[in-house]
């Protein structure tokens, strides 16, 4: 959990290993975006396993560790 802006951070951090999004199919309107357009470097997310349900898809990545 945790605000879009707050999770863009911890992944340029390099502090992130894993990362799961879950998607609901109800669209609120509002809200801080999770990606967006950015002049940094763009992350490589390794898709590891997806879980549908009827209230939502979970999606499961990897961050594999970039190159200082």
């Amino acid at each position: 959990m945790g605000g879009g802006q707050l999770c863009r951070q911890y992944l340029y951090g390099g502090l992130v290993d894993g990362l799961r999004v879950h998607v609901a199919p109800i669209v609120l309107g509002d809200g801080t975006p999770l990606f967006e357009r950015t002049t940094l470097t763009p992350i490589r997310l390794v898709p590891r396993d997806t879980t549908s349900t009827p209230n939502a898809t979970h999606l499961t990545y990897d961050v594999p560790h970039r190159e200082q």
